[in-house]
């Protein structure tokens, strides 16, 4: 595919490992998703903006930018979905009510101690992106989080209605544990909603360096039709 030439792919060398980024538009002509890692990389976001709301594309820039902005103060993902949650709810106020959404998936990496101690990955999600673990030289890879959707319908997302009489539709928290060799990878529903984990899993268990992970899965949702906008950051632990 010759668009593949134009991916804007970008690495990051850390103290932990590499991590890689890139959003392709796809399957669409314009692209509602973005992605953001920090210059250390140790904050990575992926806001995944909403066609059937208002200005979803500007909600997922909003929703990163100001989730970006939280984490010099603290490195907390709760502080940075708070954040984007505020900038989003601050749209639709400036905007007369009109309701603009993004879905959103973070993590934040805490080196724990001295080499091979493994790090500490806190992780947020709200919507249908998804946060990844792959175990260490190509082993089991799991998801981390559940979609808030059912189909194609997104249940939760930043932007949208925050409780009902059943309970909060705010985002979900959880923390896991980096060693080396792992793999850890963010996603929009444009890679997997098309592509297998199955297919996933061969792609992250048969390169080491994350660009080029980043590339392969960009390329094999595009061989698989997506009609949808692909958005991946892929990080080896170093080991």
């Amino acid at each position: 595919m010759g668009a593949m030439m134009k991916l804007n792919l970008r690495s990051w060398n850390t103290s932990w490992g590499k991590v890689a980024g890139v959003s392709f538009r796809g399957g669409r002509d314009h692209n509602e998703d973005r992605i953001a890692v920090s210059d250390d990389g140790e904050v990575w976001l992926l806001a995944d903006g909403m066609g059937g709301h208002a200005n979803g594309a500007e909600a997922a820039t909003v929703a990163v930018r100001s989730a970006m902005q939280a984490v010099p103060a603290e490195r907390s993902v709760q502080a940075a979905f708070e954040a984007a949650r505020r900038g989003v709810v601050g749209m639709r106020q400036s905007e007369g009510g009109r309701t603009p959404g993004t879905a959103l998936v973070g993590l934040s990496v805490k080196p724990l101690g001295g080499p091979g101690s493994g790090c500490e990955i806190p992780f947020g999600w709200i919507g249908d992106s998804r946060a990844w673990q792959q175990s260490g030289n190509g082993g089991q890879l799991t998801a981390l989080t559940d979609d808030h959707s059912i189909g194609h319908v997104v249940l939760r997302c930043l932007g949208g209605v925050e409780k009902t009489s059943e309970g909060d539709l705010g985002p979900e928290f959880g923390t896991a544990l980096a060693l080396p060799g792992d793999v850890f990878m963010l996603s929009s529903d444009g890679l997997h909603g098309f592509v297998s984990s199955a297919q996933i899993r061969g792609v992250l268990a048969s390169v080491d360096e994350p660009a080029e992970m980043a590339r392969r899965l960009v390329k094999l949702a595009m061989d698989e039709v997506t009609t949808d906008n692909v958005s991946v950051i892929v990080g080896r632990f170093g080991g």
